[in-house]
């Protein structure tokens, strides 16, 4: 099976310009027809968004199926991260807890699972994470997620797509160690950055796809416009998979 599959840091939906733009940040995942996409920095009922479900609205405007996990909650209030899929999803990580400060819970690190069904006999792992944008906390994050069993299934029995934002470029050890035991597609994806940050002059490589088990890439790329430039600090990467 093709699908096309992208990982994109919306930064909370707010453009360069400070103005909130939920619906156009839908409007980039349909022009680029993804089936499969991993959101990053996303808000639940929160003032500065103006107190809708993100996921939830971008979901409904693609018509689209959701799971979303937050890493911030705070009674009604979240922030955290998303997928959303054209095709039918089973969500992975209901109930996950945090530790508490006050009135607040921080889960670390930041990342939510989900199985997509391809067909009656076939399912996708997807993972999407956000690790720390601090060298310290983001190890502390690779080592939970490897500890954890988050990426335990990963063979040709259960194909799995790895993706989000690493903050870490091709040398950083979030990118190296998570890295070790991944199946890669065209071989030029593993030593040519693909810059996703910072969208108006991109320099740096840090959102990435990875596929394990039988799931090969046959195009990755960066999507860019001038409109891309100004809606979040990172540009969205794509990657056409088959599984």
């Amino acid at each position: 099976m093709h699908l096309r599959v992208m990982t994109y840091n919306v930064r909370h939906c707010r453009t360069f310009w400070g103005t909130v733009r939920t619906e156009q940040f839908a409007e980039v995942i349909r022009e680029y027809n993804v089936d499969i996409v991993g959101m990053q920095e996303m808000d639940v009922n929160r003032g500065r968004t103006g107190h809708i479900h993100q996921p939830q609205r971008i979901a409904e405007i693609l018509g689209m199926n959701y799971a979303f996990q937050p890493s911030y909650r705070e009674g009604e209030v979240q922030y955290g991260t998303a997928i959303l899929s054209r095709l039918p999803l089973k969500v992975l990580d209901k109930g996950r807890s945090g530790k508490k400060f006050g009135a607040a819970e921080y889960m670390r690190p930041s990342i939510n699972r989900v199985e997509i069904a391809l067909d009656e006999n076939k399912i996708l792992h997807v993972v999407n994470t956000h690790l720390h944008w601090r060298g310290g906390p983001r190890k502390k994050d690779v080592k939970m997620i490897l500890e954890n069993g988050w990426l335990a299934l990963r063979d040709d029995k259960h194909p799995m797509v790895l993706l989000g934002d690493f903050n870490a470029g091709l040398r950083g050890y979030a990118y190296k160690t998570l890295g070790e035991s991944v199946a890669w597609g065209p071989h030029e994806v593993r030593t040519k950055p693909l810059n996703t940050w910072w969208s108006l002059f991109p320099c740096r490589s840090l959102d990435h796809i990875w596929v394990f088990g039988s799931v090969t890439i046959e195009k990755i790329f960066v999507a860019r416009s001038p409109a891309l430039r100004v809606l979040s600090d990172h540009l969205p990467l794509i990657a056409d998979i088959v599984v």
